[in-house]
């Protein structure tokens, strides 16, 4: 959740929650944001506008909140089996969290994913093993001629030295929001030449509300220069390093043009304001778990469940009548995301294959010449019996109706025909076969009501 929502739900409880006794308390809440990642051709898997169900549980205490937590775990692991998602279950320790997903190339979201412990977060949070910093001796600066040489690589192959011995500059402009108004902040930001920053984790380490890329001025009044920066000299300025800066004897800017120094190193030759990991997770790098390579997959997020304590501004008296912050959980439901997913996965040339644990309708029933009298009746029989109906009467050949009600993927489709009646019945055929037989009418209630029992006790048995 965001602060705007935390506080929503922290006004919404506050009248509620005057004690131990009014613990633990549920809320949820419908949200729509649009998608930042919207891409006009993933379709579902990545809608222009996101929509989740967000559920809060407060409570006095943790024991209150695992019991909620593992409760919910449980009511979404059923329901993701009954709707036939194959999806992955992946766990983020360090932020105490745990995501449901679907892994497609056409996912919204970015995750670091280790398949041997089943370690995973969202790109925008994800970390990985540092290696030890190594040991040695802090040679003296030394600067060097590195004629238009701006880039990390470029400065690499110029010096025939590898990435990793590098120190790369990142210019930013923090933006801080405030109740009495909002500043920026020039933010200069240092990590290994062979990393990438996240700006999401440079981001929250900073407090920040956004940041953005600083302008040549911008950069150039604080006393850089764009392409051969660093922090070596400067004063007045917000310097934030990366803990992989902190490598011994590495290559960084002059603040002159067309010039570096060689064996920078962070504590002797400058002072960072933070020191913070912003290190993007990249393929291969080693899990914090177990140390094995991780992947980058994209994948479309379907829950999302996670503990703060105490985050939620919200207190509750004690038994001994003292005031405590009361501690919470959140559960996060994405509505689009089980949808595409849904979708993807139930899916055949034809059309969809809905599970019954998400089919909107019961049966799908078509009437086609000498049929519409049995039908009309059919329709009102099973309507009475609490089956939900789609009634396809349209005035359309058999191939249309056939090819939409596959296209719709109804669990069912019931087809009465002149035809259909002179063999003795209803025509039978079930969405996920290519089966089909002619049953009395009589027995369709009954046969409904079997047939979609038994699907669901398959679905719910996975």
């Amino acid at each position: 959740m965001n602060e705007n929502q935390v506080e929503s739900f922290a006004n919404i409880l506050r009248p509620f929650i005057r004690s131990y006794k009014d613990l633990p308390r549920t809320l949820f809440a419908e949200v729509k944001q649009e998608n930042r990642k919207f891409k006009s051709n993933a379709g579902l898997l990545n809608p222009p506008q996101l929509q989740k169900t967000v559920f809060c549980c407060t409570a006095a205490d943790d024991t209150a909140l695992q019991a909620w937590a593992a409760q919910m775990q449980r009511e979404i692991t059923q329901l993701l089996t009954q709707s036939r998602i194959p999806y992955q279950t992946l766990e983020d320790k360090f932020n105490h969290s745990i995501y449901e997903v679907f892994i497609h190339p056409g996912g919204s979201h970015d995750f670091a994913f280790c398949p041997h412990c089943c370690y995973g977060a969202p790109l925008a949070s994800a970390q990985f093993q540092r290696p030890a910093v190594p040991q040695a001796e802090l040679l003296p600066v030394e600067p060097v001629h590195t004629p238009k040489v701006k880039t990390i690589d470029e400065l690499a192959s110029f010096l025939n030295i590898s990435a990793s011995q590098t120190a790369k500059a990142v210019f930013l402009v923090a933006r801080f929001d405030r109740p009495e108004g909002h500043k920026e902040t020039f933010v200069f930001a240092v990590i290994r030449g062979d990393l990438e920053v996240n700006e999401h984790k440079l981001m929250r380490a900073l407090g920040a509300s956004s940041l953005r890329p600083a302008s040549e001025d911008e950069i150039r009044a604080v006393g850089a220069v764009p392409g051969f920066a660093s922090p070596v000299g400067l004063r007045g300025v917000y310097v934030v390093a990366d803990p992989s800066a902190s490598a011994p004897n590495l290559v960084a800017g002059a603040n002159q043009e067309d010039t570096h120094l060689r064996n920078v190193n962070l504590g002797r030759d400058y002072k960072p304001s933070l020191t913070a990991d912003f290190a993007m997770v990249q393929p291969g790098h080693p899990c914090p778990n177990c140390g094995q390579p991780l992947q980058v997959v994209s994948a479309v997020p379907l829950a999302e469940s996670s503990r703060h304590s105490p985050a939620l501004p919200v207190t509750y008296l004690n038994p001994s009548g003292q005031q405590k912050p009361a501690s919470h959980a959140i559960c996060e439901i994405s509505v689009n995301g089980w949808l595409g997913a849904a979708a993807e996965a139930n899916c055949d040339p034809a059309g969809l294959c809905w599970p019954a644990a998400l089919s909107p309708l019961d049966v799908h029933l078509v009437t086609l010449r000498g049929g519409e009298a049995a039908g009309e009746a059919l329709a009102q029989e099973l309507t009475q019996a609490g089956f939900q109906i789609l009634w396809d009467d349209r005035d359309e050949s058999p191939g249309v109706k056939f090819a939409d009600a596959d296209l719709i993927g109804l669990p069912i489709r019931l087809t009465l025909s002149d035809r259909s009646l002179k063999a003795g019945g209803v025509e039978w055929k079930a969405r996920a076969q290519e089966e089909r037989q002619v049953l009395p009418l009589s027995e369709i209630p009954e046969a409904l009501q079997t047939f979609l029992a038994d699907l669901q006790h398959e679905e719910q048995s996975g």
